[in-house]
């Protein structure tokens, strides 16, 4: 037993609530009606539900976790989590959502877990996560978004960790990311097979597999996000790890890292970048790894003395005839880099 407390005319209530799980896997088409009202925990993963009705959840008000993981869900009605006042769990993942209303989330105000990974989502409109101000963990992973509309994250100041990669991004700008001020983990890496053709898709998911072989084509014409743009970071003022792999970045501006004055772990590999200014790293007064494996013929220019790293310890890179190499020898020529030798890693 758990207590459960709700506050009623300013009087302190407690409940005694059994923690009871409910899980169907029948193939079923729609949420059943039947879930005990007291379930804490609820699971309809693998079936075919293609929709959630508005209160499909009303009664099921002490439930912490739903997992609706495999369904194939297109369409998420206004109000079909009200009720849920207590769940810090949802797991929507590999379903077929493209769209998701303003508001849909608004009625989980406990929420600390949100996943949307492997879905077609392509567009995030404004207001779709009010409500959801004790997020901590978004998962918005292999889906098909190519941009972000600015001020969309607002609502989520507390969110911690957030991952986008596998998305088809084409560009960040001011404004983007506003409103993450909690963020920890920032991950955009793209990889080699983004949307898997191993994966068995029965005639349910027919729309989802001709829009992944629609996306592998894309893929080759896709030109990634060239420019990371002054200032685009700004709002990460808690950020310790930013992740932007592959993502054929070319030019990084003097003041794209603005605002990182917590980051530790730096990752650009695999991407097009052809000069380093050492001024780019400035801000990031706490940087203690770089990682800028596999990105060949970079030339080293800037300031060194304009440098502060002193807790940098680990440099991964690849040895290149322009001088990237000399990198891990400023520790030797600057005052302002770490008198104690980094630690580099060489992909050759």
């Amino acid at each position: 037993m758990s207590p459960v407390f709700l506050s009623t005319l300013g009087l302190l209530v407690q409940l005694s609530v059994c923690h009871l799980v409910h899980e169907d896997c029948c193939d079923l088409t729609k949420v059943p009606t039947n879930i005990p009202a007291n379930s804490t925990t609820i699971k309809l993963n693998f079936n075919r539900i293609r929709n959630l009705e508005a209160c499909s959840f009303l009664k099921n008000k002490f439930c912490t976790e739903l997992h609706l993981l495999q369904n194939v869900i297109s369409d998420i009605k206004l109000k079909a989590f009200d009720g849920l006042m207590f769940l810090k769990y949802l797991d929507l993942s590999e379903n077929n959502i493209e769209l998701l209303k303003p508001n849909t989330f608004s009625a989980l105000k406990n929420c600390n877990i949100l996943l949307l990974k492997d879905n077609i989502i392509s567009n995030l409109q404004v207001g779709v996560f009010n409500g959801l101000s004790k997020l901590k963990h978004l998962d918005l992973s292999h889906n098909h978004i190519v941009r972000f509309t600015p001020n969309v994250f607002m609502p989520l100041m507390n969110c911690e960790i957030l991952h986008i990669e596998g998305n088809l991004l084409s560009a960040l700008e001011f404004g983007d990311l506003h409103g993450l001020k909690s963020l920890d983990t920032f991950a955009l890496p793209i990889y080699d097979c983004v949307y898997r053709t191993d994966k068995k898709y029965d005639e349910s998911r027919k729309k989802q597999q001709n829009n992944n072989s629609f996306l592998f084509y894309y893929l080759n014409l896709w030109k990634g996000i060239p420019v990371l743009k002054s200032a685009i970071f700004s709002d990460l003022s808690s950020c310790t790890k930013l992740f932007l792999n592959r993502y054929r970045i070319r030019i990084i501006e003097e003041k794209a890292f603005v605002g990182l004055h917590t980051l530790k772990h730096l990752a650009l590999e695999r991407n097009q970048i052809t000069a380093i200014n050492l001024e780019w790293l400035t801000p990031l007064l706490s940087l203690e790894e770089i990682n800028l494996q596999f990105i060949f013929k970079i030339k080293l220019h800037g300031n060194q003395s304009s440098l502060a790293l002193s807790t940098l310890q680990r440099l991964s890179f690849c040895v290149d005839i322009n001088g990237l190499g000399e990198l891990c020898q400023l520790s030797n020529q600057s005052a302002a880099w770490p008198s104690h030798p980094v630690e580099s890693k060489s992909c050759s």
